[in-house]
């Protein structure tokens, strides 16, 4: 992407910290029949709000992913079998902290 937009000398940074969240069984599940077969209500609770969350992935599916390569130097178990967006701002904001934000929008530690 950077090629195509002549930005090639921008240095990519990869981290686990990025992963996008973790929705449990809810993964690979198109957004339009979840938020049918759950009910607005719920389903707006699992995406918005900051400790809702769907149930977790199942144990099979979640030893596949933490098997990937990918993902061996994660700390903790790895993978997580769901998150909240409280648990993905947790995540994030150690990484936005220290290497992306400007010094006068670092976000002092939370509780």
């Amino acid at each position: 992407m950077l090629d195509r937009l002549g930005r090639f000398w921008i240095p990519v940074q990869r981290t686990w910290r990025l992963n996008e969240r973790q929705y449990g069984a809810l993964t690979g599940r198109s957004k339009r029949r979840t938020r049918i077969e759950a009910g607005p209500e719920l389903y707006e609770q699992w995406r918005r709000s900051l400790h809702g969350c769907p149930s977790p992935l199942p144990e099979d599916r979640l030893a596949l992913l933490r098997a990937d390569p990918r993902y061996a130097s994660l700390p903790g178990e790895g993978v997580p079998a769901v998150e909240t967006f409280a648990v993905v701002i947790a995540r994030v904001l150690p990484y936005w902290s220290d290497l992306l934000a400007p010094p006068s929008l670092a976000v002092p530690p939370c509780c």
